[in-house]
Parts: C-alpha cells; structure tokens; sequence
C-alpha cells in the first residue's frame, strides 16, 4: 500500500513539473504564427531601436504613433537624427512598452512618450496574451518587462501555445489583407499605406468616445512614467510627454484640456511637448479610428512635432514641409447594392446621403439588414433595433454597414451574425458588440484570420468562425 502510494506520488510529481516545463518548451520552439499580422511589427521596431547608432528620436506609445508619422520627413528635417516609431498597440499597455524601450535609449537621445487619451493608456493595463503574440519573434525581450508582467506572460503561455497549435494544425496562419499586417510598416516602424481620407461612419467611431477626464491617470502610472523619465535623463537624454492626435468630434469633455493638462504637469517630473490644443485635430484627418490619422493627417501632425522638437533644441529654420489640404469626408456608394428582401421589415430615417435603420416591425428567424432604401445606401442600424427580439436567430449584415452600436443584440435571441464585408476596418465596433448576446460572428473563410487579427475585431477572435 504505501508502495503503491510512493509511486503514486513520484508520478503525480513527475506530471507536476513536466507539464509546465513541457508549456514552456513548447513556448520557445513552436514555428511563429504571428509575423504576418500587425503583432509582427514590433520585431523590426525592437531591432531598430536597439541597433541603431547615433542619437535617436523615439516615439513611445500605441497604434496611433505609426499612424500619425512620417519619420522619414523627421530624419530630413532634422539632421543628424535616426528616427524610431516605437508604437504598435494600446493593448500592450503603455508601461510595457517603456519596460522594453529603456535599454535601447542612448545618451543624446530624444524620447517622447505619446500615448492615447484613454483609460487603458493611462494605466497599469497590460496584456500579456497581446505581448506574448508581439514579442513572438524577441521572446527574450519578455525578461525586460518587470517582474509582475514576466509573471502574467508564463501564466498566459497555455493560452498562447493552445492559439498557435491551432492555427498550425490547420496549416493556416493569419495573413492578414488589409491594413493590419506587418508588411503595412515601413523601415522607421510607420504605417506605409496610403490612407486617402476618413472612412469611419460619420467620421467618427462613436463606440469609443474619447474623455478628457484627469481621472484617467492612475497615480501609479505616474510614478512608472517619472521612474522611465529619470532613467532617460540618467543615460544622458531628454524624455517628453505629448498629446497624441484627437477626434474633435469624439470628445467627451469631462474636465476641460486646460485642467487635465495642468494635472498632468504638476504630476509628472519631466516637460510636456508642444501645445495640447494643436492635438485635437478636426475628423477630416482620421482615418479608422478617433486616434488614427490618414495619410495628409499624418504629415501635418509630423510637422507640428518637427516644429516642437525643434523649439527644445533651439532651431530657428522653417520647416520646408507644405500644408496639407484637408480630405473630404467619403459618401457612401451609391452606384452598388445588395439584398433588399427584408425591406419592409423595417422602419427608417433619410439623411441627406445615407439610411439609417430605426425600428425592427416584423420579425423572422433570419433576417438580412437591407442594403438600399429608395435609392440610399443604409449605412447603420440604431442599437436598439435588435434589442430584446427573441425570435431572430440569424443576422446577415452586408458591406452597406459602417458601424455597428455596442449592446446591439443584447437580450435578443440571435445567435448567428453572418458579416460580408472583406474590409473589417470599414465597420465601425465596439468592445461590447456581443455582450447580453449569446452569439457568433461569421465571415468568409478567405476573411477569418484577417478578422481575427484585425485591431477592432481581434477582441472577438474567440467568437468569430468561418461560415
């Protein structure tokens, strides 16, 4: 018997230690999964940081660092300066980030951190399952994180090994087709695509209003970013803190930008650059999100931060960059169409270019969100349309849709969203798309890794299926 037991126990040991060490194995040696994706930026913005010689200009922060620069023009107009583009995703967290930037920093080196106004920026958030994808190809990087995210990165290595193995065994990696893959950053770790104009429903992306509420900044974080600050300054460079672009038509104005940037300055040890007003910029200038510019946005923005940086080094030269013009707002397509089968399920409000959906009269099992309306396109539907209605089951939504409301089938019976569009980034989405819904999205096959990778719809990667 207490032989039996002893063996018992020397096994449940055995398997005690062999499973962790097997998750971490397999950590290290499977193939990488995520070097085609947006994820698969950072290796070239890691190499970049660490390899280049010579003083730097380094740009801290999330996605909306890539797509507000054009370093090249940085490098011309301000010479003798190597420029890094060191953002990729506000999921990664924005202290991680500093973690992994502080050994590259340099004497003589210019540091701004720049991330979004938000509450997830402005914390301790971190994502270690979002940094384990980014750092798959420098997982040694992960050991210059502090202690505390190194623990949250080996707890999410079961979770990170169990997405890669299925992607592998179906010998299908995500190769992203639009905007979010790796191939869409140029050498400095900008967003090289053209980016024409707005393309967001409106012009804004009205699931994730920005706040200007001083409340955002945890005091915790404070302290990280003077800790970073100081660390800079030991090196022998200069750290500054600026506001990243803002959507003037997505503001929520909690404390007005005078009082929050006054909190920020009496908070923070080291200087803020430039004028916080010249970052609310008007929509004209985004692109997909109330944080990212297009492509003329983004060089009017690279402007201003040459003319800032060139105030703290006492530059006094004009800046040989043009004025760009403003882009016009896109209309929605008139000349296409689609399935209008379930017209006269719903009623309906016109605006000048455009339907929006308002009321739900009839219900069937599957419906499918009509595309034209006396010979408008219909480009949304109100959140409540769906709300409540136990009697759907399946929802197609055609590529007429621009945006879709956060809570929109909340307490309703569907439980199937069939999305046709093969452009993810042209539907407007929230982080509560789903929630009070027991429901799957479905897209094409061609489409699945693209919307599971996409940066509004990879939070759903769970939930999104091939149909």
């Amino acid at each position: 018997m207490k032989k039996g037991l002893l063996i018992l126990g020397i096994v449940s040991l055995v398997a005690l230690v062999s499973v962790p060490l097997t998750m971490n194995v397999l950590y290290f040696s499977l193939p990488d999964v995520y070097l085609h994706t947006f994820y698969g930026g950072m290796k070239n913005k890691i190499d970049r940081l660490y390899q280049t010689s010579g003083k730097k200009i380094v740009i801290i922060g999330g996605s909306s660092v890539p797509f507000s620069l054009d370093s090249s023009l940085i490098k011309e107009c301000l010479d003798g300066y190597e420029v890094v583009d060191f953002g990729l995703y506000a999921a990664l967290g924005t202290n991680a980030m500093l973690d992994l930037a502080k050994d590259g920093i340099k004497g003589g080196d210019i540091v701004i951190v720049s991330p979004e106004i938000s509450k997830q920026t402005l914390s301790m958030y971190f994502n270690p399952l979002e940094m384990s994808k980014a750092l798959e190809r420098n997982k040694d990087m992960l050991f210059k994180l502090n202690g505390k995210m190194q623990e949250g990165m080996i707890a999410a290595i079961p979770s990170f090994n169990a997405e890669k193995i299925s992607y592998l065994s179906k010998g299908d990696i995500p190769m992203p087709k639009d905007i979010y893959a790796s191939s869409s950053f140029n050498e400095y770790g900008d967003i090289k695509v053209t980016r024409e104009g707005n393309i967001m429903f409106g012009g804004i992306d009205k699931n994730n209003p920005i706040s200007i509420d001083k409340a955002l900044i945890e005091d915790e974080f404070i302290k990280e970013l003077n800790n970073f600050a100081k660390t800079v300054k030991d090196k022998g460079g200069e750290c500054y803190f600026r506001f990243s672009p803002m959507n003037a038509s997505s503001i929520s104005y909690k404390d007005d930008l005078r009082t929050f940037y006054d909190y920020l300055d009496e908070k923070i040890s080291f200087g803020i650059l430039g004028d916080p007003y010249k970052a609310i910029m008007e929509k004209e200038w985004f692109y997909d999100t109330n944080f990212h510019l297009n492509s003329p946005g983004a060089k009017m923005w690279t402007k201003n931060l040459i003319n800032d940086i060139k105030v703290t080094l006492n530059i006094t030269s004009p800046t040989p960059i043009k004025d760009e013009e403003k882009p016009p707002l896109s209309s929605p397509d008139d000349s296409k169409d689609g399935d209008n089968s379930f017209l006269d399920f719903f009623e309906y409000e016109e605006k000048e270019n455009e339907v929006v959906l308002t009321k739900l009269i009839k219900e069937s099992e599957d419906i499918i969100v009509p595309y034209k309306y006396n010979g408008k396109i219909i480009t949304s539907f109100n959140d409540d349309v769906f709300q409540g209605k136990k009697g759907i089951r399946e929802i197609t939504i055609q590529d007429n849709i621009r945006l879709l409301y956060d809570y929109s089938f909340s307490g309703s019976g569907v439980n199937k969203i069939v999305i046709s569009n093969d452009r993810p980034n042209s539907i407007g989405v929230g982080d509560h798309l789903l929630n009070g819904a027991n429901a799957y999205i479905y897209v094409d096959k061609d489409n699945l890794n693209t919307y599971k990778t996409s940066y509004n719809w990879a939070k759903y990667a769970p939930y999104i299926r091939a149909k």
